[in-house]
């Protein structure tokens, strides 16, 4: 293999993922270890869904997570609430915020390892899965509930709802945490001294 093979198949063991604000916190505290994310194209059946490859990659593979961000007086700013929120909630107030589709690797503070993927139908999820999901009972939902109203929510534009039951990826990680520390260590309040010259 020649040094640029090499270097495109490091490249292509580490992709990008979208996480919603609220979930960043979860996986900091380890209380969501798991993902799903829905198969595309949809497998005709269980058989043919044999065959699908995960886009998010493999076990060993690396997930650099895209979350709500922003630039703030030279700073790159998330919109996880996390330990110093409060302390620059008033600054933030005024942010404009970026879709996490458009945060580029030199933003991102979180890195996951791929622990094991696997195919299963939404509805096959179990309570202890749903809760390593990040999903804790509550005074009014059992976990499997909690996340199957949550699902439905985001599920509005592709139309692959909870009753559809359709084919997800399941995607169990780990934090990295030999790319995660030093950002943990510096920022886990809100800001983070990143400089506004972003490279993807």
């Amino acid at each position: 293999m020649s040094v640029f093979d090499s270097l495109i198949d490091d490249a292509m063991k580490e992709r990008p993922i979208v996480f919603a604000a609220d979930a960043v916190p979860a996986i900091y505290d380890l209380m969501e270890t798991q993902t799903r994310r829905l198969v595309l194209p949809q497998p005709a059946s269980a058989r043919s869904a044999i065959s699908a490859q995960c886009p998010y990659g493999e076990p060993g593979d690396t997930l650099w997570v895209r979350e709500k961000w922003a630039i703030l007086t030279k700073t790159v700013v998330y919109g996880a609430k996390t330990a110093l929120y409060d302390r620059t909630r008033t600054q933030l107030q005024s942010v404009k915020w970026n879709s996490p589709t458009t945060m580029p690797r030199s933003a991102a503070r979180l890195f996951l390892t791929i622990r094991n993927v696997r195919i299963q139908r939404l509805q096959d999820i179990t309570k202890g899965e749903a809760q390593e999901e990040g999903y804790e009972f509550s005074a009014r939902y059992f976990p499997r509930e909690w996340f199957a109203l949550t699902w439905d929510r985001s599920a509005r534009r592709s139309g692959y709802t909870w009753k559809k039951n359709p084919f997800v990826w399941v995607i169990e990680f780990k934090v990295d945490e030999s790319k995660t520390k030093d950002v943990r260590e510096n920022m886990r309040p809100v800001a983070c001294a990143y400089p506004v010259g972003l490279q993807g």
